[in-house]
């Protein structure tokens, strides 16, 4: 299954977008491919660079600045939003877009725009986040009469959300099976056509493709609507939207509105966060491999059961494979062909995982101790490293008789002897540390996947 988020444009309506996509950045919610149009391009693109918060942050912060998006912007620029303060000084300097993050995501991302000369839509793969991408971006956002036109590419562009509004249809030709629709106004809202469309028509009279797309943009879209509302109805696509209009401008200058435009947008993306993950299914996953390291008892094989409950993530779970190939119980192998062999053996299955994505390991507690497998384990994933203390480890394994260095002294001191001989190995070894007592499993998977994100 392949996955696909299409997202509608809006301008400042994005904010509600920018809420549900933090949403889904928080809680581990992947996509194969995602294409935005508009502001669903210029805030989407923080999906990418795993954003939490940034698209927010900086337009509450800017909105009052005139060279965000104002009249005098307009009038000096050419640009109600300033080309230069939005896509140069910001993403630069003032509010830093990640793009190492953003070239590293194996998540494909597509902006629209619409050619002028043709008045059909063009699609851009942006790969890198640098400046070429962000013109790009800039383009699909360009609304015409208050934007110049991009020139980029041999194109001369504008606003995609002119000739494709929603750009579902261009996922499914890239083979998106399992599409998010995210949409920017309530359901059954369609558009009309503008009383000043002569005017504008005029205006573009040097336009005549962009002209003939702009009077025919309210057919194009209502048609779009229908067709999704026949989507999510037969269930070919999951479709999330405001439950009422946003009532929020093309401009805000005033932080507390658009503060509630993204509280709208976290609103309805927690309201359908389970529908997401139903509906995703096993194309919601995450991207790389995950190596669960700690001291026996810390709850690996637990937390990998649940990562492939909540994410569809495959398990390996390193002892339980090696006692198969070895048809012997992990005590018999130390027995009768000692530590070193085990040791090789852990060694083997890490060489071998370099084949495998979207895996979780719930590895030995001697894994770590031996430096090419740390570095096998780097190749193809993160290393998170499970902790607990000694009395929880205790009371975890007191009952068990498969760990040959606790089964004849299963005692606090012992283990919190074992645990402080392994803790620099451990420690060097991990991206990512966690603590499980008193945490559920399914707490502890949403840490791993949090972190994760930040990492």
């Amino acid at each position: 299954m392949t996955s696909g988020l299409a997202m509608e444009g809006g301008a400042m309506r994005g904010m509600f977008t920018a809420g549900v996509l933090d949403v889904f950045m928080e809680n581990g919610i992947n996509f194969d491919m995602a294409a935005g149009i508009s502001a669903g391009a210029t805030f989407g693109c923080n999906l990418k660079s795993k954003q939490i918060g940034r698209a927010i942050r900086y337009n509450k912060r800017f909105c009052r600045d005139w060279r965000y998006a104002s009249f005098r912007s307009l009038v000096l620029t050419g640009d109600l939003f300033g080309k230069k303060f939005c896509y140069e000084t910001l993403p630069d300097q003032l509010d830093v877009f990640d793009t190492k993050t953003y070239r590293e995501n194996p998540m494909r991302f597509f902006l629209g725009a619409t050619n002028v000369d043709t008045g059909h839509p063009v699609f851009f793969e942006s790969k890198t986040g640098d400046a070429h991408d962000i013109t790009w971006m800039r383009a699909s956002a360009s609304m015409p009469l208050v934007s110049r036109i991009v020139e980029i590419d041999g194109y001369r562009v504008l606003d995609g959300g002119i000739t494709c509004p929603v750009p579902y249809r261009f996922l499914e030709k890239k083979g998106c099976d399992r599409i998010v629709i995210l949409l920017t106004q309530p359901k059954g809202y369609r558009k009309e056509q503008p009383r000043l469309m002569p005017a504008i028509c005029f205006l573009l009279r040097r336009y005549p493709a962009l002209a003939h797309a702009m009077r025919v943009r309210y057919r194009r879209y209502n048609h779009q609507m229908e067709e999704i509302d026949r989507l999510e109805a037969s269930g070919q696509a999951l479709v999330i939207r405001p439950s009422e209009p946003l009532g929020i401008g093309h401009v805000s200058h005033d932080p507390d509105e658009l503060e509630r435009v993204y509280q709208a947008g976290r609103s309805e993306g927690e309201k359908r966060l389970e529908d997401v993950k139903a509906y995703l299914g096993p194309s919601l996953s995450i991207k790389h491999n995950i190596f669960l390291i700690g001291f026996m008892g810390a709850g690996k094989s637990t937390v990998a059961r649940a990562m492939h409950d909540r994410y569809s993530m495959d398990v390996v779970e390193m002892d339980q494979i090696i006692e198969e190939r070895n048809g012997m119980s992990i005590p018999e192998i130390f027995e009768k062909h000692g530590e070193d062999y085990f040791r090789q053996q852990e060694t083997k299955l890490l060489i071998e995982s370099q084949s495998k994505t979207n895996v979780v390991f719930s590895c030995g507690g001697g894994v770590p101790m031996r430096d090419e497998n740390v570095k096998e384990m780097r190749k193809s994933g993160k290393i998170v490293l499970l902790t607990a203390k000694p009395e929880t480890i205790l009371e975890r394994v007191k009952r068990s008789h498969d760990r040959p260095l606790l089964e004849h002294n299963k005692t606090v001191s012992h283990i919190s002897e074992l645990m402080e001989q392994r803790r620099p190995k451990y420690e060097a070894a991990a991206d990512i540390v966690i603590d499980t007592d008193g945490k559920s499993a399914q707490e502890i998977c949403e840490e791993i996947v949090h972190k994760c994100i930040e990492k």
